[in-house]
């Protein structure tokens, strides 16, 4: 649902206001003119009992779905981005829930009469609550104290950050029953609880992490592995049998553990790490082994069953702002979508990516000759092979499609005298790129522009293309276009280097991998398998003559680019947010294990224009690629 039909102009908001109204009336008229005498006072009691299990429903609404659930959480996050807008959920979807939730299955329990009264008392209440939630965000010149006190406790609802709680919008009694209601700032007194006396060194222990430490110790009883557990309040839950644990997972509060828990979603998990709700101290990479452990323990259904209830009843301590550092995931792959998706990656900040990348500032697979290589050797390295795979010749003219800050194409021209040509999609790597060459007095041998590749004009233009880590912004559906466009610029005799990441299982598009990556860092990313890419370039009429894979490298290579902005933690937040940084950490963290574990790919393709037939400038074997490297 878009934005525009949660929105409502004034008149068609009122109207619903009007619309139950007049059905409440008109459902009460009827039942007292002809319900039967005998069922009159059955009738008071169910609507009032009706009116009584609203205010129930309307907290657990609150509470779970409009603050838990996808998509409803995006949809209520608007309307606490702008409290007076007049956002709601229109009476064309509200009144046939009702109908369909609760009169339909009253009707099959109970006579049409005793259903009504039921449905009655329920309609009252969604009423009153409407009425309410407006009074409270738009009738600020009232003065009685009832909705005072309500909209004080809403104010608390509204601009909690660390801490969510107050979701009964008409009472506030499951609040208190269920431990979410927040303890109001005392004017004048700091809004801390005091600090333990001096003669203790233990904290105190609440009910809530007695409660906590009760539901951990059962869900994880099973769980293989070294690990520990902090609660808020500082107290340690130890797991296995090592001296001391690989990593600690820490939570802030009794929400991190409802994520926990209850997140069988596991980007519930993720966002509550981004938000810093949880946070892992130590080995990251063994905490992200563990995810499937941590989230699918042992338990027979009646534990399961035990432990989200246990989780449901913790004092809720949640943030009630959602992340707002994503986009929705590209769907057509147009050049207005792509040009957006890339911004919203690459644009980040070049300072940022400086503090994890090579000198060079190539974002991609480095090239290992020895595991134990640096960053800077391996990135050297790779630049080099790229190079010797097109077997560059002086004067030649480059093109790299997706040239990022201009790694490969200073290189080539500094190290194979190419004139060379490279375009991109985000401004910020087209400065640095043009900084960079300008410092390097190559101006006049290599340009670099912001450009589609199917923008690009001319045919036959370029001896050599390349294109390196793009492939995976191209769309599945844009490939016949990507490979046939490569085809139409490059010369006879010319030869067309791909480097990209590859998908291994079929069902990649629905695993929680992909839904991150398109949520948070690529919103166009696309994977393909190499048994497909290597049909689509040949249905373009290209010949492949190499095909190299790189997965250990890729492993490798994020290895370091984890462990440097994790040194340079208190820099990297001069330059973006927490979440942000954490976003980014773990996503090259797990991507780390899903290239080790060899649940995703990345090859280097070497082929030429099929026409071409034969090409003389390809040695018969591969010694050539292997030779002393250049320094």
């Amino acid at each position: 649902m878009k934005l525009f039909e949660l929105e409502h102009s004034k008149a068609a908001y009122l109207a619903d206001f009007v619309l139950y109204g007049i059905l409440s009336l008109v459902l009460a008229a009827m039942l007292v003119a002809l319900s039967p005498p005998g069922l009159r006072l059955q009738c008071l009691l169910l609507a009032l009992l009706g009116l009584l299990g609203w205010t129930l429903l309307e907290y657990l609404l609150h509470r779970f779905v409009l603050h838990g659930l996808q998509p409803f959480r995006d949809w209520h996050r608007e309307h606490h981005r702008r409290p007076t807008a007049l956002i709601g959920i229109p009476a064309t979807l509200s009144a046939p829930l009702i109908v369909v939730l609760v009169f339909l299955p009253a009707l099959a329990l109970l006579d049409i009469w005793r259903a009504g009264a039921l449905t009655l008392g329920l309609l009252v209440g969604y009423l009153f609550y409407s009425i309410t939630h407006h009074a409270l965000h738009h009738w600020h010149g009232s003065e009685n104290r009832w909705l005072s006190q309500r909209r004080r406790y809403h104010a608390l609802h509204h601009g909690a950050l660390a801490q969510a709680g107050h979701y009964g919008v008409t009472s506030g009694v499951w609040d208190q029953l269920l431990g979410s209601a927040r303890p109001e700032p005392v004017r004048g007194k700091p809004s801390v609880a005091p600090l333990p006396r001096a003669a203790s060194t233990t904290p105190p222990r609440s009910a809530a992490v007695e409660a906590t430490t009760r539901l951990l110790q059962g869900l994880l009883r099973h769980t293989a592995g070294d690990f520990a557990i902090r609660l808020w309040e500082g107290s340690e839950l130890h797991f296995g049998d090592a001296e001391g644990p690989r990593f600690t997972l820490v939570c802030r509060n009794p929400a991190a553990v409802q994520a926990l828990v209850l997140g069988r979603d596991p980007l519930r998990l993720v966002e509550a790490y981004f938000r810093g709700d949880i946070d892992v101290e130590g080995d990251l990479f063994a905490a992200i082994g563990m995810k499937d452990q941590l989230q699918d323990s042992r338990l027979s259904w009646h534990q399961r069953l035990s432990a989200v209830l246990g989780a449901l009843l913790l004092p809720n301590a949640g943030a009630t702002e959602t992340l707002r550092h994503y986009r929705q995931p590209v769907k057509r792959h147009t050049k207005q979508e792509n040009r957006a998706a890339i911004a919203f990656h690459y644009d980040v900040s070049n300072a940022f990516y400086g503090l994890w990348l090579d000198a060079q500032m190539v974002y991609s697979c480095a090239y290992f000759e020895q595991p134990g290589d640096s960053l800077e050797l391996a990135q050297r390295a790779k630049l080099e092979h790229i190079c010797r795979k097109l077997r560059l010749q002086q004067g030649e003219r480059l093109l790299d499609i997706g040239c990022g800050w201009g790694a490969l194409v200073i290189h080539a021209v500094q190290h194979h005298g190419v004139y060379a040509h490279g375009i991109t999609l985000s401004r910020k790597q087209l400065e640095m790129a043009r900084d960079r060459i300008a410092q390097a007095g190559l101006e006049d041998r290599v340009t670099v522009e912001l450009c589609d590749y199917r923008d690009l004009e001319g045919v036959e233009r370029y001896d050599k293309i390349a294109s390196i880590g793009m492939f995976e912004h191209v769309g599945l559906a844009n490939l016949p276009l990507y490979f046939t466009s490569v085809q139409r610029l490059l010369k006879p005799g010319g030869l067309f280097l791909n480097h990209g990441i590859t998908n291994v299982s079929e069902g990649w598009k629905t695993t929680t991998g992909t839904r991150f990556i398109n949520r948070y860092i690529f919103p166009d990313g696309q994977l393909d398998s190499i048994a497909n890419i290597q049909r689509a370039m040949e249905r373009a009429d290209f010949e492949i003559h190499d095909l190299e894979a790189l997965r250990r490298h890729y492993g490798l290579t994020l290895r370091h680019w984890v462990a440097r902005p994790e040194a340079h933690h208190a820099q990297a937040l001069q330059y973006v947010t927490e979440p942000i940084y954490r976003t980014w950490r773990l996503y090259m963290a797990a991507s780390a294990l899903e290239f080790e574990a060899g649940g995703i790919g990345v090859y280097q393709i070497l082929a030429s224009r099929r026409a071409d037939g034969p090409l003389q400038i390809l040695p018969l074997t591969r010694q050539d690629l292997y030779a002393p490297p250049r320094r």
